[in-house]
């Protein structure tokens, strides 16, 4: 999961760590939420690695790897000073890729195997990196793409996650977003700066 930009980070509290400044804080915490949302087995591991490009106060960009109970990993990526964007998204299975492009209507697309092409022949192939059996092209009858787009159902508007928020408070509505779910990114959050602190992978329990 990836978010990146080329224009630095803006001037203000974000610049200013006792503000809450920092891009962990600004668009970290909405990517690990993401994240989290997606995958309910535990955080077994934290390693974060942070960058301080223009400011020394606050970190410009940082790369941070989950890894999960499940032994899935996550990687969380934020760049403020990438002239190349990157996917947005990129997901490596055993029976496919995934990639989502970047923002607008999200378009991206699966790459799934039909067949695994284990079998190798004898011959070296050549391509345009040199001789290669690991990395040769793949046959084209062995995968197919699907294509997609942004579902029609999906309603971006914050006015609705306030609206329901209100009704909680009033009492007319459990909450959607429980607490013990922010306490998690919390939690994942000050692991990633103890990792950066201490330049090494934090055992965690989340």
């Amino acid at each position: 999961s990836r978010v990146e930009g080329s224009r630095g980070m803006p001037t203000g509290w974000r610049t200013i760590k006792a503000l809450g400044g920092g891009m962990m804080l600004d668009w970290g915490v909405h990517l690990i939420d993401q994240i989290l949302y997606m995958f309910d087995d535990k955080v077994k591991q934290v390693y974060c690695k942070m960058f301080y490009i223009q400011y020394d106060e606050v970190e410009d960009g940082f790369h941070l790897m989950l890894t999960f109970e499940s032994g899935l990993e996550a990687i969380v990526e934020v760049a403020t000073n990438n002239f190349i964007h990157h996917q947005r998204w990129l997901a490596f299975g055993l029976e496919g890729t995934l990639e989502i492009d970047d923002w607008g209507d999200n378009a991206g697309r699966i790459v799934r195997c039909k067949d695994r092409e284990d079998k190798w022949e004898e011959d070296i192939i050549y391509t345009s990196a040199g001789p290669s059996k690991t990395m040769a092209p793949r046959s084209k009858y062995s995968i197919e793409t699907i294509e997609f787009k942004y579902p029609d159902d999906v309603v971006d508007n914050l006015t609705t996650v306030y609206n329901q928020f209100i009704d909680a408070v009033e009492g007319k509505a459990e909450l959607t977003i429980k607490p013990e779910q922010a306490l998690r990114v919390m939690r994942v959050m000050e692991a990633a700066f103890e990792s950066a602190d201490k330049n090494a992978a934090i055992n965690v329990d989340i």
